[in-house]
């Protein structure tokens, strides 16, 4: 096997850790994505079941 040879192997395996990597790093922030996204639709929906009627105070008016 020549010394060419032997750095192109050595190359693609760089190649190969480096997607592992990064397809780690991806998996990780779709992770986080989705635990953020639950956590706001569960946040909407408890603001839903809230009553959010507002009751205006009467201020008396001066002229």
């Amino acid at each position: 096997m020549t010394i060419a040879r032997l750095c192109e192997i050595s190359s693609v395996d760089r190649v190969g850790h480096e997607r592992q990597r990064l397809r780690g790093e991806v998996d990780a922030a779709a992770t986080v994505i989705a635990a953020l996204l639950a956590e706001n639709k569960a946040l909407r929906e408890q603001a839903l079941a809230r009553s959010a009627v507002v009751v205006p105070l009467d201020r008396p008016h001066t002229p």
